[in-house]
């Protein structure tokens, strides 16, 4: 079943198949096997690719590749089958009556995987995995027959005529494919997708690689039995009889770790590995105990994968000791059902068994991508959803109940939280780390025990999405400051409107408005609010909507608020309101820096509710053509929930020794606070200053102008404008 030295290789046996299957399951239905291999072979028939064989001899390729992972006999059907409702006549139907409900169902998974294209603008690209990770959701099995598939197309690629073809599909292999195959424990064909994109996109960094593990296979091999037979004489002593066997590290791997830690090929210590393969866990343990006593171990490289298991089911020890010579070697430690899971990952779950599927549900990590996908609203949020790639490196957490829970390497424990449930989360205030009280974005470390402290009071907040690794925290954490903003916007929206209607002498009915949410594309009332609160449309398009007669005519038209404004020197007091703006909606103008006491004014902002502004502010003159933008306010509308505002002051002092430390002993003495201080200008006869005071309103900014004026070296004081 060999490759030949072109690099092609003939169509593989029905025999060879067979003999494969029943090495591993002697019970399995050969008969519909050799049906769907028989049918395959005819409707792909004249069919040839780039390499000039069969196309035949890819599903074959595909199905042998399912077979070295013993998988089921449904799955290998598929793989036989999983090219024939894209690439001939054959119908769903037709499979379906052919070879049933499940083989059917598998190969239009397949096909409709076969369909997604990865590689494409942002917002296809997020598009496209949503589809991809739905056609595996359902049943995992869609996933591994696409990888046998993907690997062999791999294994011939060379043959494809185009070179940026080439690189595309190698690129997939590295972003999604091998990923994937990790996350679900199939690491052989993870291994051999990696080595094939890396030969395709690095030719030169694989053949030196390749190069160097040839020289060290000369040199080291009888090194590496000699070793073997030293670590298989210590157990025996020992009274312990197991199998050990060396594994090399895969170029891609050597390359990457070269890569990422700037070491050379010599500097890779654990190119080679040793397994011990035992009885059961007691043994492994004992067998850890036996190396450790033999040799001394390198602190940090000891991991217990058995009483953590990785995400995808992975169980193992691993240390790394000082041998002979002073070599470092690796060493992992497993049972034989470890061992089946190492080698095949999900697929072991498979063996001898029919009928039976393993959907998104009960793998955390996909059902994990699935809420975060579902949850996304812009395209980087889903595309962030999509970097399975950034997940390789995990950290093991246990609660205080003992269970255990893997995060991302950098997750916090805010991650943590999120991780148990989004209403922990949501509430989370602190955290104790094996005793010891941090605050929430306190990293993780393997081993960590992590008992979540929480408050009622604690509501999430934009900058906690700085902090947390986690796709599902991050998901968590909008969904809470979207809703938020929402009911932000509808309460803004319901009082604008409120305003717009009372000042033309209406009262505003949801009712009435049913009838044109149409014409605003919104399906409710309190989507109107929102829109109108997110300055999508004015309040005046509604009354209007709703009122004709109250539109006004051309010679009206010059009449805005601004000119209004100019009349007068003190706070309106026109607008009566039902509530209060919330100060989460309203945003004080850092141009004029309003004060308790100002006359102010409003401006809608699209999609930040309304600034506030002194109505003398130079900064309203670019608003003056949008006049439905403009809402008047007075402080009896606005919910001041904090003490102290800005006030911002030019001030001219003398260029002389004391000059501005008798300005800062006034504002001290005033009882405010210097927040900046900005030179303006320098003179040799004086000097002027920008200087932001904080204050608790316009009386006590008016106070403290006056006592600063009555300073013998203070030129002059003014209240910035703008």
């Amino acid at each position: 079943m060999g490759v030949n030295e072109s690099g092609q290789r003939g169509v593989i046996p029905l025999e060879d198949l067979i003999s494969g299957v029943l090495l591993y399951n002697p019970k399995a239905d050969i008969k519909i096997l050799t049906k769907a291999y028989h049918f395959a072979e005819k409707v792909h028939a004249g069919q040839m690719r780039h390499s000039g064989d069969p196309y035949f001899s890819h599903p074959v390729a595909a199905a042998e590749i399912l077979i070295q992972q013993r998988m089921d006999i449904p799955s290998i059907c598929t793989a036989l089958l999983h090219d024939v409702i894209e690439d001939t006549d054959i119908t769903r139907e037709q499979l379906e009556k052919e070879f049933g409900q499940e083989i059917a169902f598998l190969v239009e998974g397949v096909t409709n995987l076969s369909k997604v294209k990865l590689q494409s603008d942002k917002v296809h690209q997020a598009e496209n995995f949503r589809k991809f990770i739905m056609a595996v959701s359902e049943d995992l099995r869609v996933l591994v027959i696409k990888l046998a598939d993907r690997l062999h197309n791999m294994q011939t690629l060379s043959f494809h005529p185009r070179p940026k073809s080439r690189a595309r599909k190698a690129f997939e292999v590295l972003e999604v494919y091998a990923p994937l195959a990790e996350r679900i424990g199939m690491n052989n064909i993870k291994d051999s997708l990696e080595d094939t994109a890396f030969a395709t996109l690095y030719p030169d960094d694989y053949k030196q690689i390749q190069s160097e593990l040839s020289d060290l296979r000369k040199n080291g091999k009888s090194e590496i039995s000699s070793m073997i037979k030293i670590l298989k004489k210590i157990m025996k002593d020992n009274n312990l009889d197991m199998e050990i066997y060396g594994r090399e590290k895969s170029p891609y791997s050597i390359w990457r770790k070269m890569r990422l830690k700037n070491l050379t090929f010599d500097e890779v210590f654990d190119i080679t590995a040793f397994r011990f393969i035992v009885q059961n866990i007691d043994q492994c343990y004992r067998a850890l105990g036996i190396i450790h006593s033999a040799y001394r171990m390198m602190p940090g490289r000891f991991k217990d994968y058995i009483s953590s298991p990785k995400p995808n089911g992975y169980q193992s020890l691993h240390t790394t000791i000082i041998g002979p010579d002073d070599h470092r070697i690796e060493i992992q430690i497993r049972t034989e059902a470890m061992h089946r899971v190492a080698e095949f990952g999900i697929a072991a779950h498979w063996q001898y068994k029919t009928g039976e599927k393993l959907s998104a549900g009960d793998i955390r990590w996909l059902k994990n991508i699935l809420e975060g996908i579902a949850s996304a609203e812009t395209t980087d949020e889903f595309l962030e959803h999509t970097k399975i790639s950034d997940f390789k490196d995990s950290v093991f957490v246990f609660s205080p109940n003992g269970d255990v829970y893997s995060l991302p390497y950098g997750s916090t424990a805010l991650d943590f939280a999120y991780e148990i449930h989004s209403e922990l989360g949501h509430k989370c205030v602190g955290a104790k780390i094996n005793r010891r009280i941090v605050n929430i974005y306190t990293p993780l470390n393997t081993g960590d025990q992590v008992d979540i402290l929480t408050s009622s009071t604690q509501k999430p907040r934009m900058e906690w999405l700085n902090y947390v690794k986690t796709t599902k925290a991050k998901s968590y954490i909008r969904r809470f400051l979207r809703l938020a903003r929402r009911d932000k916007m509808i309460e803004l929206g319901k009082q604008l409107v409120d305003i717009s209607f009372s000042n033309a002498g209406v009262t505003f009915s949801e009712k009435e408005a049913t009838p044109i949410l149409k014409d605003f594309q919104a399906k409710t009332v309190e989507d109107l609010y929102v829109f109108i609160g997110e300055g999508d449309y004015t309040t005046d398009s509604v009354l209007y909507a709703l009122h004709p007669d109250k539109r006004p005519d051309q010679k009206r038209k010059g009449q805005t608020l601004i000119s209004k404004l100019a009349e007068k020197d003190t706070p309106s007091q026109k607008v009566q309101t039902k509530g209060l703006f919330s100060d989460i909606s309203l945003k004080f103008a850092k141009c004029c820096h309003p004060l308790p006491g100002d006359s102010i004014v409003g401006i809608i902002h699209t999609g930040s509710g309304i600034t506030v502004h002194r109505h003398d502010c130079t900064s309203l003159d670019k608003f003056q053509d949008s006049p439905s933008r403009w809402v008047d306010l007075d402080w009896k509308q606005v919910n001041l929930s904090k003490e102290h505002f800005v006030g911002r002051l030019n001030i001219m002092t003398n260029y002389t020794h004391g000059a501005l430390n008798s300005v800062t002993n006034v504002i001290a003495i005033h009882k405010a606070q210097i927040l900046d201080i900005k030179v303006l200008m320098r003179t040799t006869q004086f000097i002027e200053f920008l200087i932001d005071l904080e204050v608790k309103d316009r009386a006590h900014l008016d106070e403290l102008i006056m006592h600063l004026r009555n300073t013998s070296l203070v030129r002059s004081v003014v209240r910035n404008k703008s």
